[in-house]
């Protein structure tokens, strides 16, 4: 009998704990529960956008001949939003979650490719120096990453954040509204 015993008062000192709880979560402040929630599934939300552009550059030969080669340049552009630094609160009469996201952040671009296409004018790709490829390169880079924010890569970024988390909070019962 002494062996069933303790058994039944480990039970029942669990099942207490939990009825407590339960109660706590109940009738507390279920918008600390809601914003953990939300806290635990919070994360970096990530759009890519791939995006191209070619590049017509020339140059002077020693001779005074004008050299032009074309550039072909693709590159991938990410915008991000960090959810874990989102301002977040419930309004316990109407459940609604009011949520106010960070801004989005645009990156550079990766350089996916960056090549020779083709030369014309003579038979030679022109002399450039490092510093001038260095240039031609950022150059065309910012140009697809204007492409890509003409694309509104932002906006597509926010307008996936907010049906990620409008998902999860409908999930749990709660209306959504953005700041």
């Amino acid at each position: 009998m002494k062996n069933m015993l303790t058994p039944l008062i480990g039970l029942g000192i669990l099942a207490v704990l939990i009825f407590i709880g339960w109660q706590m979560i109940k009738n507390g402040d279920s918008s600390i529960t809601v914003i953990q929630q939300i806290k635990k599934v919070a994360k970096l939300q990530t759009i890519e956008v791939k995006a191209a552009t070619t590049l017509n550059k020339s140059k002077k030969d020693w001779a005074g001949a004008r050299k032009n080669t074309v550039y072909f340049a693709e590159g991938t552009v990410i915008a991000s939003i960090d959810l874990e630094r989102m301002d977040i609160s419930l309004d316990e009469n109407t459940g609604v979650v009011t949520l106010k996201l960070p801004a989005v952040e645009v990156a550079n671009p990766t350089h996916d490719s960056f090549t020779i296409v083709c030369t014309h004018g003579t038979l030679t790709a022109p002399d450039f120096t490092d510093a001038e490829r260095s240039q031609h390169t950022n150059e065309a880079f910012s140009i697809i990453k204007t492409k890509a924010e003409k694309a509104k890569i932002r906006d597509m970024a926010l307008k996936q954040a907010k049906e990620y988390l409008t998902t999860f909070l409908s999930a749990l019962g709660h209306q959504v509204r953005f700041v």
